[in-house]
C-alpha cells in the first residue's frame, strides 16, 4: 500500500511538472494566426543585360530594411579564390555594410574602417570608445556606427570625419536602420531610439523592461525589434506601440530576445536565447508557429525561397519551412553557431566556431565548398566579389571558374 501511495504521489507530482513546463513553453497569450495562402517564391534575380556590380549595393546589416540576409543580384557561385585579404587584428563578428566601391566595417576594439573594395586597400579609420559589436549603416554621405561605448557616430563617408554624435544612457550592440529621416538603434539602457538626421536629436524613445541587444527591422511601416525582457515589438514611424508579443519562460529559465528579426511573407522570424525560433504575424503579433532546438539561439535569420536559415548553440545549421516551422535540412560539423548567414544564388553561406564558413545549397544543405576562416556573419558581396568576413581578417574574392 505505501509503494501505490508513493507511486501515486510521483504520478500526480510529474503531471503536476508537465503542467508547470507545458504552462512555461506556451504563448502568454495562446492566439495564432495561420500563414498567409500565397506561394512562397523567392524574389527575383538581376534582369538580363543588367550589370551586378551597378546593382550591388549592401547598406545595411542584413542587406535589406527588413533584414532578410538575400541579395538578389548577386550571381556568385563557389568555389572561390582569395584576390585580397586584410588583418585588421582584432575579432570581426559583423559584416560590413557596402555602397560605391567602398566597404565599411567595425572592429571588435572600436574602430570603423573604410576601405576599398577591388582591393582592400584602408582609406580611412575612425576610433569609437569603447568595444564595438555590430554594422553600420550607410546612408547618403554619412555612415552611422554604434559602439559599446554608448555612443552612435555619424561620419562623412569619404573621410571618416566625425559630423556628430549621440550618446545614449548605455552601451549599444545594436546595428542602426536608417529610414524616414530618422537614426534607429537600440541601447542597453531598455530603450530603442530613433534620431533626426537632420537636426541629430531625439525624434522620439521606446522603452522596454530590458537591455535592447537586437537590431531594428522593419517593413510595411512597421518597425520589429527583440528585447532582453523576453518581449518582441512592434513600433510605428512615430513610436507607438503597434503590438508586443511576450513569450512565457521555460522552467527555470527566463526566455530572452538577442537577435536581429528578418521580416518578410507578412510574418516576422526571430531566435531567442532558451532557443526558440517564433514565426509572429507582422500585423498583429499572434503567433503562426514555433520551432524549439536544443540550446540558444543567437544567431539572426535568412530567408530566402521559402526557407528560413539559422544557426543554434546546439551545435547545428537548420533550414525551416517558413510556412510551418518543419525541419527540411540540418547540418553539424560539431561546432557553436552564433553568426547570421546569408543566402546568394541559391547558396546559403554560414560559419562556425571552427572557424569555417560554408557555402551549402539552400535546397538541399549539400556543401558545395568550405573556407578555413570565418567566425561570425561571414558574407556581403560587392558586384563580382565575394566579401568574406574571417574572424580578424576581411576577405576579397573571386569565382575561380
Amino acid at each position: 500500500m505505501k509503494r501505490l501511495l508513493i507511486t501515486g504521489a510521483l504520478v500526480v507530482l510529474l503531471a503536476a511538472l508537465g503542467m508547470a513546463v507545458a504552462l512555461a513553453t506556451d504563448p502568454i497569450e495562446g492566439r495564432t494566426t495561420p500563414f498567409p495562402a500565397f506561394k512562397v517564391t523567392a524574389p527575383p534575380h538581376v534582369p538580363a543585360g543588367k550589370s551586378a556590380k551597378a546593382l550591388s549595393f549592401w547598406p545595411v546589416y542584413g542587406y535589406d530594411l527588413a533584414r532578410t540576409r538575400y541579395d538578389p543580384a548577386s550571381l556568385l557561385r563557389p568555389p572561390y579564390v582569395v584576390k585580397w585579404q586584410l588583418n585588421v587584428g582584432h575579432l570581426l563578428e559583423f559584416p560590413p555594410a557596402v555602397v560605391g566601391d567602398r566597404l565599411y566595417f567595425n572592429a571588435g576594439d572600436g574602430v570603423v574602417w573604410c576601405v576599398r573594395a577591388a582591393t582592400g586597400a584602408v582609406l580611412w579609420r575612425f576610433n569609437m570608445p569603447g568595444r564595438a559589436a555590430s554594422s553600420p549603416a550607410v546612408s547618403g554621405h554619412v555612415v552611422y556606427a554604434t559602439g559599446m561605448g554608448g555612443g552612435l557616430y555619424a561620419l562623412n563617408r569619404f573621410s571618416g570625419k566625425l559630423l556628430w554624435e549621440f550618446h545614449p544612457g548605455g552601451p549599444s550592440e545594436s546595428s542602426p536602420l536608417v529610414w524616414r529621416g530618422m537614426v534607429i538603434f537600440g541601447s542597453w539602457d531598455h530603450n530603442l531610439y530613433a534620431i533626426d538626421q537632420k537636426t541629430h536629436q531625439i525624434r522620439w524613445v521606446f522603452h522596454t523592461g530590458n537591455r535592447v541587444h537586437s537590431s531594428p527591422a522593419v517593413r510595411d511601416g512597421h518597425i520589429v525589434f527583440g528585447s532582453y525582457d523576453g518581449s518582441v515589438y512592434c513600433v510605428d514611424d512615430h513610436g507607438r506601440l503597434i503590438w508586443k508579443h511576450t513569450v512565457s519562460h521555460m522552467f527555470f529559465r527566463r526566455d530572452r530576445f538577442y537577435t536581429t528579426p528578418a521580416i518578410i511573407y507578412r510574418t516576422v522570424y526571430i531566435g531567442s536565447t532558451v532557443g526558440t525560433m517564433y514565426a509572429i504575424d507582422l500585423y498583429t503579433g499572434n503567433e503562426r508557429w514555433t520551432r524549439t532546438t536544443g540550446d540558444s539561439i543567437y544567431c539572426s535569420p535568412a530567408v530566402w525561397s521559402g526557407l528560413v536559415f539559422f544557426g543554434s548553440y546546439d551545435r547545428k545549421f537548420y533550414a525551416l519551412d517558413v510556412a510551418t516551422g518543419a525541419v527540411r535540412w540540418t547540418f553539424s560539423d560539431g561546432n557553436l553557431i552564433s553568426g547570421a548567414p546569408t543566402v546568394l544564388n541559391g547558396i546559403v553561406y554560414f560559419s562556425t566556431f571552427g572557424d569555417t564558413t560554408y557555402a551549402a545549397d539552400a535546397r538541399t544543405g549539400k556543401i558545395l565548398w568550405q573556407f578555413p576562416d570565418g567566425r561570425y556573419s561571414p558574407v556581403t558581396t560587392w558586384g563580382d566579389t565575394l566579401i568574406l568576413t574571417g574572424d580578424s581578417t576581411l576577405y576579397g574574392m573571386r569565382m575561380s571558374r
